[in-house]
């Protein structure tokens, strides 16, 4: 995880792993990690590390805006390289840089104590599951300093456990993973899902003079001033909550249509740009996912 001696000052700490992985890749065999980078998959699904034709086929959606917007952010990070080290610079393209950082996006574990992401190989082989998973246990050798990653069975499931069985790991800390980090960072959309996100802040008056109050009892409800919710949960919770927060439930009806009706508004205009770009592109499983993500916004938002 430790970043190259030449790292950019103030870069962030998984821009310092990425930058890390390209040094080590500049070094070939004489790496000491050769053996991991060797096994390291050779494309990444993660939107970002799309191509542009591919990523057109996301074009008008949330997904594909969140991609360019994270190929942007890399874009300067690898800039920022090219005028820090001009000799790793030359032997690493934007094309290996974006694949390195797509790397640390994907298959990166957080240490505690906000050290930031590492590489632990082996550990990232290990697919995601929401409920069922060994915990990450970290741990640090007294004597060489050296920090020990393992996965731990629970358990209730260690005596169930076979020669075969597949070991799994959680992505987001013990939790359900959020669809929308699953699409960016991974490239897959657990369920078949996508979450639809309404601003419902723009139901509150600007001239209400409780408006400010308004906004904070949101904030702290939601922690942010976003509320999610996804196409078959109760909304009920939702409506009462919003009755609370604006002066009419017909004024957070209204915004929320609206919203709705230009997202769809933007997915449709985008829809002959889609068609152009898959005929342009060869068929593969990232056209069939990008199709399938695309539906997934629109049912959301429906």
């Amino acid at each position: 995880r430790d970043a190259p001696a030449w790292a950019p000052e103030g870069a962030s700490m998984a821009a310092q792993v990425a930058y890390r992985l390209c040094h080590e890749l500049g070094r070939g065999e004489a790496s000491a990690w050769a053996t991991y980078l060797a096994s390291l998959p050779a494309s990444l699904d993660a939107p970002a590390t799309w191509s542009d034709e591919e990523l057109d086929l996301l074009d008008g959606s949330r997904a594909g805006k969140a991609a360019l917007a994270l190929r942007d952010a890399w874009r300067d990070e690898y800039d920022a390289m090219h005028d820090a080290a001009s000799a790793i610079a030359a032997t690493t393209t934007w094309e290996a840089y974006r694949w390195a950082r797509g790397v640390v996006a994907s298959r990166s574990y957080e240490l505690p104590e906000g050290l930031g992401p590492v590489l632990a190989p082996m550990l990232d082989m290990a697919d995601h599951h929401d409920t069922r998973f060994c915990a990450l246990d970290v741990d640090r050798d007294a004597t060489s300093g050296q920090i020990i990653f393992s996965l731990v069975v629970p358990e209730d499931s260690a005596s169930s456990l076979r020669p075969g069985s597949v070991i799994t790991s959680n992505y987001a800390g013990g939790r359900a993973i959020d669809p929308r980090i699953a699409v960016d960072a991974f490239g897959w959309l657990p369920d078949g899902r996508a979450f639809c996100e309404l601003a419902l802040v723009a139901a509150v008056r600007r001239s209400d003079p409780r408006a400010a109050e308004k906004l904070r009892q949101l904030r702290e409800s939601s922690g942010s001033s976003r509320l999610l919710y996804r196409p078959g949960d109760d909304v009920r919770p939702l409506v009462a909550a919003l009755r609370d927060l604006v002066d009419d439930a017909e004024t957070a009806r209204a915004a929320g249509v609206d919203l709705v009706a230009r997202t769809l508004a933007t997915l449709d205009e985008a829809e002959p740009v889609r068609a152009a770009a898959a005929a342009k592109v060869t068929s593969t499983r990232r056209t069939a996912f990008a199709a399938e993500l695309v539906a997934a916004e629109r049912e959301a938002l429906l």
